[in-house]
């Protein structure tokens, strides 16, 4: 569960779902593209990266000390890629804020914990787009089984997950302001 609710798949899908509600699936498949490449790309060889040069210890950043690296490394991505987007995808602006939100806020706590990056973008998918009954379930349970197996991968303690679920819940329902 921890691969398939994964940021960089959340993401791409919560925009694919999210543009073609409003704009069609054209439009959709333009944006989640656009973040794919601005995003999500320059994040994933931002990690490997970090990890083949022994920055950080594996692919989750799981030591909240190296958080502190990984985070400023991201803000330096993040602003070029989230710039390209604003300008090229108004669709996404309450989205690039919001996942800014989830980042600062983030970057924030782990002074003193480190959230779950993991369950913290898979609440803001399950928050930031209104789903039918079923799918609003359906999300809620994916929140949760995320949130389950980043503790049973003891890659985060239930402090964490959960103040990746408030981060998370409170960028999401933001977007729907």
């Amino acid at each position: 569960m921890s691969v398939v609710g994964h940021p960089f798949v959340l993401i791409p899908l919560t925009t694919l779902y999210a543009v073609s509600r409003g704009e069609g699936l054209r439009a959709a498949v333009g944006s989640t593209g656009a973040v794919l490449l601005a995003t999500v790309r320059p994040l994933l060889v931002l990690l490997i990266v970090g990890v083949k040069r022994a920055a950080w210890g594996d692919h989750d950043v799981s030591d909240r000390e190296q958080r502190k690296g990984f985070y400023r490394a991201v803000v330096v991505a993040l602003t070029v890629g989230s710039g390209a987007l604003w300008v090229t995808q108004p669709a996404l602006r309450k989205g690039i804020v919001a996942v800014w939100g989830l980042i600062l806020a983030s970057m924030l706590a782990n002074r003193f914990v480190k959230s779950s990056l993991h369950v913290g973008f898979a609440a803001l998918c399950a928050t930031s787009v209104p789903l039918p009954p079923l799918g609003a379930i359906a999300a809620c349970l994916a929140v949760i089984a995320i949130a389950w197996s980043r503790l049973v991968l003891q890659r985060h303690t239930l402090v964490e997950v959960a103040l990746g679920a408030v981060i998370g819940t409170a960028a999401g329902l933001a977007v729907r302001l």
